[in-house]
């Protein structure tokens, strides 16, 4: 029972880990969350660029406003989705320029390249585990195979032999009682 205990820890922890790093498209009750809404659209709201402005760029002028900016923007972005491939959105990108003109668009291919790596690495953990628990639970049943056929070999009537390697070479010892 210890073996299956054990391996449903390890998968609730798993399944812990994956709910926290899916993010959401929508938020339930707010524009933008830790784990949810796009930042490319909240940032874009002129109440967000105001204040970003007032709070980082008061000794700044327009440009280097602007890569203050960019970069936290990239900041967030890599930040939220960590488990993307970066380069697989990218060379969709290539692929496709106008379809990453729409910046939304780009936070959606990393939101989904985003999920799908993090569920893939869920499905990873929970078969590993899964395996390892086949294995233990196979190592046991072998245990009690053979603590059954020494119960066995021990209750039979007759003879009771044992054999021994020799510590002269390639030669056994067979030692019986009765």
């Amino acid at each position: 029972m210890s073996i299956d205990r054990h391996a449903e820890v390890q998968l609730d922890g798993a399944t812990a880990r994956a709910n926290q790093a899916i993010v959401y498209a929508r938020c339930i009750d707010s524009e933008i969350g830790p784990n949810c809404g796009y930042i490319l659209r909240h940032t874009a709201t002129d109440d967000f660029r105001a204040k970003f402005r007032e709070r980082v760029c008061a000794a700044k002028d327009a440009e280097q406003c602007e890569i203050a900016f960019q970069r936290m923007i990239d900041a967030q972005l890599a930040q939220r989705y960590f488990a993307a491939d970066w380069n697989a959105v990218g060379t969709d990108c290539d692929l496709s320029p106008p379809k990453c003109d729409d910046p939304i668009v780009f936070e959606q291919m990393l939101l989904h390249s985003h999920n799908t790596n993090v569920v893939s690495k869920f499905d990873a953990e929970a078969a590993r585990v899964e395996a390892d628990r086949r294995r233990k639970h196979a190592e046991q049943a072998e245990r009690g195979r053979r603590a059954l056929g020494e119960l066995a070999y021990l209750l039979h009537d007759g003879p009771k032999c044992r054999s021994y390697p020799s510590a002269f070479g390639n030669m056994t010892n067979t030692v019986c009682t009765k």
